[in-house]
């Protein structure tokens, strides 16, 4: 099987997303897939959840390769929400200036093949964490969980696709997570 390549994630929200099975994650990573950026999303758990980033084995590849995390907001209500894993391994896999807020971000550093830099802290204050997802607009929802405050200190990244999770013009990501504010 070929490797699948040069990946890019971007402007996602997960809302309590990755914690119903073993089998699920935020990110559902397969094989090697090298060179995807995962930058500019959100991910809040109100909840416990076993894993973000689910990685393991399959077609013979074993290894997740030069993977990059960047500008993302980990949120979770308590210090206990997120549990980091992988089943096979990672390999030249960097964490790079994302927020970790209750996220666990000493879990993540503990995994072999990761490294993790340049961490925030910083409550993003998301202006209603308690929306109904289930019944709200999408729009609702979205602005529910945009940052209260500017965070400052994100990287920019060219080739960001113009456009955040709401269709707003992005001409350089000076934000953490999906929404430009």
């Amino acid at each position: 099987a070929k490797v699948s390549r040069d990946h890019t994630v971007r402007f996602n929200l997960s809302v309590n997303d990755g914690h119903t099975a073993k089998s699920h994650g935020v990110f559902m990573i397969e094989g090697k897939n090298p060179n995807t950026h995962i930058y500019n999303n959100t991910v809040y758990m109100n909840g416990v959840t076993d894993m973000v980033v689910k990685q393991y084995a399959s077609m013979g590849n074993s290894t997740t390769d030069s993977f990059k995390f960047t500008n993302n907001i980990f949120f979770g209500i308590s210090g206990k929400s997120f549990r980091w894993t992988a089943e096979t391994g990672w390999k030249n896999t960097v964490f790079d200036n994302n927020i970790f807020c209750n996220a666990n971000a000493d879990g993540l550093k503990k995994l072999s093949g990761v490294t993790v830099s340049n961490i925030k802290t910083d409550d993003p204050k998301f202006a209603n964490p308690s929306v109904d997802i289930k019944n709200a607009k999408r729009a609702d929802v979205i602005k529910a969980f945009t940052p209260a405050q500017k965070l400052r200190g994100a990287t920019n990244i060219g080739n960001n696709g113009g456009k955040d999770i709401n269709g707003d013009k992005v001409n350089t990501i000076d934000f953490y997570g999906c929404v430009k504010y």
